[in-house]
């Protein structure tokens, strides 16, 4: 953010030193990039967005160089609660914090005074005509984005919706974009005149033919502007401030500022204000403890100090509880509030102390199992490799798994990037492939596998040479489970169509894969009941696994101790495409009317989640 000297200095008082004003900003926590006669520049970091105005710097400056703020106008004109001219309808009203603007007939299109072009032309905007010039000019200042609208384009009328998917619209650089679904939009009659927070349309931009125009103030929720950003690939100062956080207290006193500065210049007949908080939150009370304090930062600062030092950041102190400014969205614990003490004090200030209490060392048993299994891996001739968390969507696909369960990104960085692993084994052979030339490769990964509702860290081993196994070998389907009644003393091998993988890898080479969780197992006692079973044979769709319905099941009826299919098979009396499942139904416990209510739940859900015919 650039910040012209002459600017900062209407709002604040600072020596005329630019070693002191440099050193200041620096202690503060903020770098700065550029430094003369005329102005600062300094790198802001995401959390500040207050920092993206010259009066948010110059506040800063008055923590170091303390004097109050100064103030052109306190008094604020009166603001009706709805528009009497415009006909709004808001339907995205939850995307909505605030809804304020303001209606100038009869305006005078002209060149802006020198003062504001010579201002907005050194902060990189490029001046236009006085009312544009003057929305980049308050925005700048205050911090606050504004949007001026032609009215008579409008035809008084705008609708606040949410956008289709493959909506178009011609912005103000003349671009022609197709919007994603669910970005904000105005509306008037049926065309698309504004991609909210980010750019006007250019069928609804003031020209030097306008002569009424509507300029809008109102603040939305920051996720839905980067959202619009992002997906049209767009950023603009005013998407920059609104995606970081606009104070909502900066409304009123910006069109106020309009207002003013309107007048002053004869460039229309202001003709209404309107205000309305729509979702606007209350403010954060923080309880503060300035014994934790003193122990976070490591030095003693008494309650005075720690008072003054939060006033001077704008918070405000009642009985030990503090309210942070409204335009400070960082602060929401009281380690923020810690963080501003500190900064106030100075970080070069804080004395580099020595920990006086002996380190404790505490045997990590999971940490020794873990390191023991691999240096035993790596005897038998396996390397270790560690690969991405994240998969493609062909990637995913390879063993069929449970989409349910499958955790996507909103916004990956690409294709190779949708979702969250919920195998190591894809990335594993990916590996393999990516080693041709050694024919008796030996890998192993210990990582985490992702799902919806839990975390699990599995052991993934991968080998082109075969298994040395005495003993007999089972091949059983992969949706095949086997219960507590299966004699265990036989190795199952659970068979998964590969053929995706070779195909996706271009392997050549026969492999042996394994993956297993590693979570401790834990006790648990035996029921002092025999288990009652019931059996229920369905008809449900052949796209339809087996897996998936034992897990809707397990997931929704805790009553079920166990599901154990003991038959699957395909007729032609079933119809085209169809599928028998028989499984038990497994109960521990011994209450009849839950286990009968658990059974009619089951058949319900059956028949409404996976369109199944009872047998």
């Amino acid at each position: 953010m650039l910040a012209p000297f002459d600017w900062l200095n209407e709002f604040v008082d600072f020596p005329n030193d630019l070693n002191m004003i440099e050193t200041a900003f620096s202690e503060l926590g903020f770098e700065v990039e550029n430094i003369n006669n005329e102005f600062v520049e300094i790198e802001v970091t995401p959390n500040r967005a207050d920092m993206l105005s010259i009066i948010g710097i110059a506040r800063e400056l008055a923590i170091k160089f303390p004097s109050q703020i100064k103030s052109k106008n306190n008094s604020l004109p009166k603001f009706q609660t709805t528009s009497k001219l415009i006909n709004f309808d808001i339907e995205a009203k939850d995307e909505v914090i605030n809804f304020a603007g303001l209606v100038v007939k009869d305006i005078k299109i002209t060149a802006s005074p020198e003062y504001i072009q010579k201002r907005i032309i050194a902060c990189g905007l490029k001046p236009i005509n006085n009312f544009v010039d003057l929305t980049n000019y308050l925005m700048l200042e205050t911090g606050q984005p504004l949007h001026s609208f032609d009215l008579d384009s409008i035809k008084y009328q705008l609708k606040l919706r949410k956008s289709q998917e493959k909506e178009k619209i011609v912005l103000l650089d003349n671009s022609s974009i197709e919007l994603k679904q669910d970005l904000l939009i105005y509306e008037s009659g049926n065309k698309i005149v504004d991609l909210i927070g980010v750019m006007g349309g250019k069928n609804s931009a003031t020209t030097d033919k306008t002569k009424n125009i509507f300029v809008q103030t109102s603040i939305f929720n920051p996720d839905i502007i980067r959202l619009a950003s992002k997906s049209s690939k767009i950023t603009t100062p005013a998407s920059y401030r609104y995606e970081r956080g606009v104070d909502e207290n900066l409304t009123k006193i910006t069109l106020a500022k309009f207002k003013q500065i309107i007048e002053e210049n004869k460039w229309g007949r202001v003709e209404e204000l309107f205000y309305q908080d729509i979702n606007l939150s209350a403010k954060s009370k923080i309880k503060l403890d300035y014994k934790k304090v003193s122990q976070l930062i490591g030095t003693n600062f008494d309650k005075q100090f720690c008072n003054n030092a939060l006033q001077s950041v704008g918070c405000q102190i009642t009985d030990d509880e503090v309210v942070p400014p409204s335009y400070r969205k960082d602060i929401t614990i009281w380690q923020d509030l810690a963080e501003e003490i500190a900064r106030v004090y100075g970080y070069n200030n804080l004395k580099v102390k020595v920990i006086d209490k002996p380190t404790e060392i505490v045997d990590n048993d999971q940490y020794w199992k873990k390191y023991q299994l691999k240096k035993s891996l790596t005897d038998l001739g396996f390397n270790e490799v560690s690969t991405y968390s994240f998969l493609s969507e062909n990637e995913t696909k390879i063993f069929n798994q449970n989409d349910n369960q499958l955790v996507t990104i909103k916004n990956p960085l690409s294709n190779e990037h949708q979702s969250l692993r919920n195998s190591l084994v894809p990335l594993l052979i990916k590996t393999a492939s990516k080693n041709p030339w050694y024919s008796n490769i030996k890998l192993f990964e210990i990582g985490n596998v992702f799902y919806q509702d839990n975390e699990i860290e599995n052991l993934a081993i991968l080998s082109h040479q075969k298994l040395n196994i005495d003993g007999e070998i089972k091949i059983s389907p992969h949706d095949k489970n086997y219960s507590i009644f299966k004699i265990r003393k036989s190795l199952f091998v659970y068979e998964t169509p590969l053929d995706k993988a070779f195909d996706l890898f271009k392997l050549k080479n026969k492999i042996t894969l394994s993956e297993l969780e590693l979570k401790p197992i834990k006790f648990k006692s035996f029921s002092k009941f025999h288990p009652t079973i019931l059996d229920i044979s369905i008809v449900v769709n052949k796209n339809i696994y087996f897996e998936k319905i034992k897990y809707t099941l397990h997931s929704n009826i805790q009553a079920i101790f166990d599901i154990d299919l003991f038959d699957k098979f395909e007729n032609k009396n079933f119809g085209e495409n169809k599928i028998s499942y028989a499984f038990h139904l497994i109960f521990d416990i011994q209450d009849i009317n839950k286990i009968n209510d658990a059974y009619q739940k089951t058949l319900i859900m059956l028949k409404n989640n996976f369109e199944a015919i009872i047998r």
